[in-house]
């Protein structure tokens, strides 16, 4: 039996596009605008991550190939927890 887990950043998701939509109303901007600011927040990939990178890594580590890796945290978030100077969680907090 394998366990392990994925730790993901900013996808472009649904749940991203109604925190924008939310914020453009709130701030009188629009859509593009506010993915703009979130994406600023993310050095230094500077976008998004795209669902089917995140299903790439789970079909990776699903398959024979990744037999031998158990019990790890990957994180896939563009480099965000590596570089960001303040916590992932509060860079997108300011526009929830």
């Amino acid at each position: 039996m394998r366990v392990n887990s994925i730790s993901q950043g900013y996808i472009e998701t649904e749940r991203v596009k109604r925190i924008a939509e939310a914020s453009a109303l709130r701030n009188g901007t629009s859509e593009e605008e506010e993915v703009r600011k979130i994406v600023s927040q993310i050095p230094p990939a500077g976008r998004l991550g795209r669902p089917e990178e995140v299903g790439e890594l789970v079909a990776f580590l699903i398959s024979d190939r990744a037999s031998y890796i158990t019990g790890a945290n990957i994180v896939i978030d563009g480099a965000l927890s590596g570089q960001c100077p303040e916590s992932p969680r509060s860079a997108i907090s300011k526009y929830l």
